[in-house]
This record gives C-alpha cells, structure tokens and sequence, in this order.
C-alpha cells in the first residue's frame, strides 16, 4: 500500500471515529443527566412525603374533636403520596407510616413512642444511612412493637 492511500484511509478513520464521538457523547451525556434529574426529583418527593407524614401524625396526636377527622384525612393524604413514590422493595416504610398512624388514630399509650421512632428511622432511610431490610427491626427495637410486612397481590 503506498504511503497516499494509507494518509486517506487514516484520515477516513479518524473522522468517522470524531464524528461517532460527537454523536455519542452528547447522548451519553444527557441520558446520566435525565436519571441523575429523575434521582434528585424522587429523593425531593421522599422527602416531602416523609415531612408531610412526620407532621400529620404529630399533629394528629394533639388534636381532638372536630379537627380530628380533618387531621385524620391529611394524615391518609400524606400516606398516599409517601406510598406513590415508594418502590416495591420500600414498603417497610409504608407499613411503619401505617402502624404508626393507626396507633395514633387510635390514641393508643404507644403512639408516642411509635412517633419518635418513624421520626428516627425515616429520615435515616431516605438519606441511606440505614438500609430498607432494617427499618423493622429497628421500628421494634425502638418501640417494642412489632410490624408484620403488608400483604399486597
């Protein structure tokens, strides 16, 4: 092959591997970017979730009369969008939000004990520094009480 034609075919790689890079980068790109956006937007709609059970059932517990049944039915709110953005292995969190609410709807002795514990642990959840597969048991640790898993089909 004489030098001429080796410059060519050099020079055909190389713009077909620059062109390929332009291409395929911005794709890669954007694709982290959107699941990077989509991270941050389900960390941000936990966190409110968690916010808006956390205050409910607080607020809920020192409530009477009239204002119950509309504090009850903000609390059932919260615990909707707070299982809305939860994933099917997450449910844990659900069942503690659930036991914790019935407990207070109830105004069971334990209730107060089962607010400082989903205060504890569903915050830690979010923020990774416990792991889903502990929620329960610390729950049970912290309030004696014990959560059996929701049986959804």
């Amino acid at each position: 092959m004489d030098s001429g034609l080796a410059a060519i075919i050099g020079a055909s790689i190389g713009s077909a591997v620059t062109l390929l890079a332009s291409v395929v980068t911005p794709w890669i790109r954007e694709s982290h970017d959107r699941r990077r956006e989509a991270k941050e937007r389900r960390q941000e709609a936990l966190f409110n979730g968690i916010r808006d059970v956390l205050v409910a059932t607080g607020t809920l517990m020192f409530r009477s009369g009239s204002a119950t049944i509309e504090h009850s039915i903000e609390l059932h709110e919260a615990l909707v969008a707070l299982d809305l953005h939860l994933g099917a292995n997450e449910y844990a969190i659900s069942d503690l939000a659930v036991q914790t609410a019935t407990l207070v709807r109830s105004s069971s002795a334990e209730a107060p004990a089962a607010i400082a514990a989903i205060q504890f642990i569903l915050p830690r959840w979010r923020s990774g520094q416990m792991k889903i597969g502990e929620v329960r048991a610390t729950f049970a640790k912290l309030t004696g009480i014990s959560v059996s898993e929701s049986k959804v089909s």
